[in-house]
């Protein structure tokens, strides 16, 4: 029998491997339903856009973003 309350315990204590354990699950039924070229596209939309919202974060705005990205060295 599954012990909800042992599974969620597991879960609070370990956040990083639940949350790779659910990736690759996710990561491996697009892989079957659409083709691994397709979850490779996928993956990477999703960490372009993880990257994008990450430095959003970090900085006040589009403009920083940009302006950083694209200076003159």
């Amino acid at each position: 029998m599954v012990d909800i309350d042992q599974i969620l315990e597991n879960i609070r204590k370990n956040p990083g491997k639940a949350a790779g354990t659910a990736l690759g699950l996710v990561f491996g039924l697009i892989a079957i339903t659409y083709g691994i070229f397709k979850a490779i596209f996928v993956s990477l939309c999703i960490a372009a856009g993880y990257y994008i919202g990450r430095q959003i974060d970090s900085r006040t705005g589009w403009r920083e973003l940009f302006c950083g990205r694209f200076r003159e060295k």
